[in-house]
C-alpha cells in the first residue's frame, strides 16, 4: 500500500485489548456492485478455532455484528478453550477514496488486511501494544480481514467503526 500523511481523526480507545480504528463507511452508490457477502454474514463473518494457529476446521462461525469484545479470561464461547485460540474477522465495507489511518492495539497477536495486503502486523506474544499505518484507498468496496490469537492470560478485540 501507498503511505501518505492522513489528517487527523479521533481514534476509539476504549477496547482495552484488540483496537482497530477505520473511518466510518459510506453507503455505497446504487451503481456500486458490493463483493458477494454471504446472506448468513451480513455483517462480520467471524471464524474460531480451538488453537492458536488456526489450524483444520473452526470450531465456530458465526455472524458478529460489531467487534467488541473484551473476554477477560474467558472465551468466544464453550467450544473455544480459555486461552490459546485464534479468529478471523472478515467483511467487504464501502469506503470513499481517500487516506485512512488503521490502528491496532493488540494483547497477544493481530494482523490487518486490506484487500489481502497486510497493513499491519503485532502477531507475536506479548503485552498490550499499539502499532498503526496509513494507507490511501481506492473508491469502492475493501475485503477487511483481522487475524487474532490468544494465547495465555486476558483476551478480548474490537473492531469499531467510527
Amino acid at each position: 500500500p501507498t503511505l501518505t500523511p492522513a489528517p487527523q481523526r479521533p481514534l476509539a480507545t476504549n477496547t482495552p485489548v484488540v483496537l482497530v480504528t477505520l473511518p466510518p463507511p459510506t453507503q455505497a452508490p446504487p451503481t456500486q456492485a458490493p463483493l458477494p457477502t454471504p446472506q448468513n454474514f451480513p455483517d462480520w463473518r467471524a471464524d474460531y478455532w480451538a488453537n492458536s494457529s488456526f489450524q483444520g476446521e473452526p470450531a465456530v462461525t458465526r455472524n458478529e455484528p460489531v467487534l467488541d469484545f473484551d473476554w477477560r479470561t474467558g472465551s468466544p464461547e464453550g467450544r473455544i478453550p480459555l486461552d490459546n485460540f485464534s479468529a478471523r474477522w472478515q467483511r467487504a465495507l464501502y469506503f470513499d477514496g481517500g487516506t485512512y489511518r488503521f490502528t491496532l492495539r493488540v494483547d497477544d497477536g493481530a494482523r490487518m488486511y486490506v484487500d489481502n495486503v497486510l497493513v499491519l502486523d503485532a502477531f507475536q506474544d506479548g503485552g498490550v501494544r499499539t502499532s498503526e499505518t496509513v494507507i490511501t484507498l481506492g473508491r469502492g468496496t475493501h475485503a477487511i480481514r483481522v487475524d487474532y490469537f490468544e494465547r495465555t492470560g486476558l483476551a478480548g478485540a474490537g473492531v469499531p467503526l467510527g
